[in-house]
């Protein structure tokens, strides 16, 4: 497969290290990992996302090798291997990258 998952559906869990990380790249402290589930807290985790990691669809029209080079940019498609085949936390956590924004 070309990393599109077979279940659409099947979660993945973050272990309480990549949680820590997830934490301070949205900078929230990692004392929430021990609060119990609330609304509450979602609401303070989906504010934080939304005010912390930008919507970058940018590397969809234009691939990143041709970032750095000078010159004019090619507006193109640049799907091979995105998003499927880009794991969200490598790209969202530890490159400090954007989340895509797909919209129908």
């Amino acid at each position: 497969m070309d990393g599109i998952p077979l279940d659409a559906y099947l979660q993945h869990v973050l272990t309480p290290s990549q949680a820590e990380l997830y934490l301070a790249r949205i900078n929230l402290p990692p004392s929430l990992l021990s609060e119990p589930p609330s609304l509450e807290l979602l609401s303070k985790l989906l504010l934080a996302q939304l005010e912390n990691i930008p919507k970058d669809t940018s590397p969809l029209h234009v691939p990143e090798e041709q970032w750095n080079i000078p010159g004019p940019i090619k507006l193109s498609s640049a799907f091979t291997g995105m998003p499927e085949g880009t794991n969200a936390f490598e790209r969202i956590v530890k490159q400090r990258k954007g989340a895509f924004c797909f919209g129908k």
